[in-house]
């Protein structure tokens, strides 16, 4: 389930603020390690492919879109661009299914 209530209120306020002030321009989200832990060879990685799962149907439903409304928080249009909000991007980076990278 994308549901888009799953994120916390702080994400959605950002959202309504960077809406608010025009900020619909492209976001770059990136995970990274700077360095490995000590004594450590590799890092696994875990939920990747869920995490990009969920991105992929991540959408706000009427019954949501109500929810928020009530809230008095959100004005009209940034309900409407919530509504029409979906991921858009593109994994950079290691093929999907990768569970670890070496050093």
């Amino acid at each position: 389930m994308a549901s888009g209530l799953l994120t916390d209120l702080y994400e959605i306020n950002m959202a309504a603020s960077y809406l608010r002030r025009g900020m619909i321009g492209r976001a770059t989200f990136s995970l990274f390690v700077r360095r490995l832990p000590a004594n450590r060879g590799f890092l696994v990685t875990a939920g990747l492919d869920d995490c990009l799962e969920f991105l992929e149907g991540f959408h706000f439903t009427v019954t949501e879109l109500d929810y928020l409304e009530r809230t008095g928080r959100y004005g009209p249009d940034v309900l409407r661009s919530l509504e029409r909000m979906r991921f858009t991007g593109e994994r950079l980076g290691g093929p999907r299914g990768v569970g670890g990278v070496r050093r």
